[in-house]
C-alpha cells in the first residue's frame, strides 16, 4: 500500500492518478479522499474506477458516494 497522503497533498493529486493504483489501494484513496473532506474527489475517482472495473462490488462504507438511483417512473 502507497504511503498515506496528508489531506493536503491529497486534494492536489489528480483523481486520474488514482487509476495507476491497484483496486485495494484505489479503495483506501477513496476512502482517504473522504475522509479529508474531499467528497467531490472522492466520487469522481469512485466512479472513474466502477468504469474502469465495472465488476468490483462497491463497500458498503463507500456506497454513500454512489449517485442516487433514478425514480421509478409513475
Amino acid at each position: 500500500m502507497p504511503e498515506p497522503a496528508s489531506p493536503g497533498a491529497l486534494a492536489a493529486l489528480p483523481v486520474q492518478a488514482d487509476a495507476a493504483l491497484d483496486p485495494t489501494d484505489w479503495l483506501e484513496r477513496i476512502r482517504a479522499r473522504k475522509a479529508a473532506g474531499d467528497l467531490e474527489s472522492a466520487r469522481a475517482s469512485l466512479a472513474l474506477l466502477r468504469a474502469e472495473r465495472p465488476y468490483l462490488q462497491v463497500p458498503d462504507d463507500l456506497a454513500d458516494l454512489l449517485p442516487a438511483p433514478p425514480d421509478p417512473a409513475p
